[in-house]
């Protein structure tokens, strides 16, 4: 090989070396944080000016909101995360979601400032960010990570929208030109107008702790704090849940105009359920509304002890109010059809995670 050539190779290695860059993101939820690690670089030979993910890392996942750790214990806590890190990340990201907007803004900026000081004594060069991020950003987040992953991007293609079921809050996020509340996101050199709505209060955990005093909404035979037993009446369960979605958070009113024939990813809580439903094949709300009633008029005793076809977990107990639930917000909360929208539960994209914490990497101006 001549020196020419030498050269020009050095050259390249030299500017992907510079042109490299790693980032940390902490998925701090409401009972418990994440840590993704993303090893990426920018192509310069495409005209969509999107990063390259060369490696995405999950890594530990501690127990716990962080808005309900002591101060005293707040740097063991952070430093449990990076246990298993070999890497000087150039960017740490710390974004707390739906746990740390329940309490006050005053709390909150205490939680996020103590952070900071935190990662900054083991990260002193990095650039960090801190904060409480909202429930129409986070699903934002998502939908940039969704699209990235299939290809939307790149390919110039059709993009899908997202809905995340979480713990404390639910969100759901697809772009749009018509409705109320949108808002532009630029990823790289590209542009998109979406449609993102968040509801605290109505992640799973949040909305079935309202509720276990309801026997229609369990298995039969399913022990009831109030010392009843589960009947497992999957429609009536489903007229005592809509109150909570269209009469206190007003689902369908703000749903009413969007219209939406998007197709849509379905993560989160609502992966889960479908799986632990047995839904194995195309899936659809009338699936899921079938399959809901099926469990719910499951003896619980078979359940647990393995004598029915589902594969016992410590969540399936709620299987037959989260399948109520979910239908019922997608139905008649979100007005989604089968007619009008493909819903596909997912958790992985060509073997890439599907979360929100792409998404500081795509749009960290977002």
């Amino acid at each position: 090989m001549n020196i020419r050539k030498l050269s020009y190779l050095a050259a390249i290695l030299v500017s992907s070396s510079a042109l490299a860059e790693s980032t940390f993101v902490i998925d701090a939820g409401s009972s418990g944080s994440r840590l993704f690690e993303y090893q990426y670089h920018q192509d310069t030979s495409s005209d969509h000016g999107l990063p390259v993910i060369d490696e995405q890392i999950k890594h530990q996942s501690i127990k716990g909101g962080v808005q309900t750790i002591k101060e005293a214990n707040l740097d063991s806590y952070i430093d449990s995360l990076f246990v298993e890190t070999k890497t000087t990340p150039d960017h740490v990201y710390f974004y707390s979601t739906a746990g740390m907007r329940t309490i006050s803004a005053t709390e909150r900026n205490l939680v996020n400032q103590r952070v900071k000081d935190a990662l900054a004594k083991r990260f002193p060069d990095a650039d960090i960010k801190v904060k409480t991020i909202t429930g129409q950003t986070e699903g934002a987040y998502a939908w940039l990570t969704a699209n990235y992953y299939n290809g939307s991007f790149v390919n110039d293609q059709k993009t899908t929208g997202i809905m995340d079921l979480g713990g404390a809050s639910t969100q759901i996020t697809y772009e749009t030109k018509t409705g109320d509340d949108l808002f532009n996101v630029n990823v790289g050199n590209l542009n998109y107008t979406l449609s993102s709505t968040s509801y605290l209060g109505l992640g799973q955990n949040l909305a079935v702790s309202q509720y276990f005093n309801q026997a229609a909404c369990f298995p039969k035979n399913y022990p009831l704090p109030n010392d009843q037993l589960g009947t497992g009446k999957f429609g009536e369960c489903v007229e005592k849940i809509e109150p909570l979605i269209n009469g206190v958070h007003s689902v369908n009113t703000k749903n009413a105009q969007s219209g939406t024939s998007a197709d849509l990813y379905a993560i989160g809580g609502f992966f889960y359920s479908s799986t632990g439903l047995g839904i194995n094949d195309a899936y659809s709300l009338s699936k899921l509304e079938e399959a809901g009633k099926n469990f719910c008029s499951q003896n619980w005793e078979d359940v647990e002890q393995g004598k029915t076809d589902y594969e016992f977990n410590p969540h399936l107990y709620a299987g037959c109010f989260n399948a109520a639930y979910q239908h019922t917000l997608m139905t008649k909360g979100y007005q989604l059809t089968d007619d009008t929208n493909h819903i596909t539960p997912i958790r992985e994209l060509k073997g890439n995670t599907i979360s929100w914490t792409l998404g500081p990497v795509l749009a960290p101006d977002l």
